[in-house]
């Protein structure tokens, strides 16, 4: 992705708001660091080092923070790093093409479509 540079050092911008995210989810369900850190199987000073960006989230702890905070996987995504679409922002040509593709049950078939329409796109510039 555009927002990932090779070997970006941390903290970095994305990290720095996921643990924020992280810490926000974990107060709205008032668990202290040591609670948490308790329920998924982490040192207190690890879950602090994560809120605080100083570190990546691994993703089985992510998954652990996010069923003990109540919150969906994607919560924990700075906006920025999301590709956020909603079927309102879709036109009816792109809502087909999605719907198209979602009946493809082959993972080659999939990766040829892909391919068919990134070449029309390109086709176009």
């Amino acid at each position: 992705m555009a927002f990932f540079k090779d070997a970006d050092p941390v903290p970095n911008k994305f990290t720095i708001m996921m643990g924020n995210l992280i810490q926000a989810a974990r107060e709205e369900v008032k668990l202290s660091q040591e609670e948490l850190s308790e329920l998924i199987f982490r040192r207190r000073e690890t879950l602090s080092v994560i809120e605080n960006g100083h570190s990546e989230v691994g993703a089985i702890t992510l998954a652990r923070i996010a069923a003990h905070t109540n919150k969906p996987l994607s919560y924990f995504f700075p906006k920025f790093a999301k590709n956020e679409i909603t079927e309102g922002d879709l036109t009816s040509e792109e809502q087909e093409l999605i719907l198209e593709f979602r009946r493809l049950s082959d993972d080659k078939s999939k990766n040829v479509a892909i391919k068919q329409v990134k070449i029309l796109a390109d086709s176009e510039e």
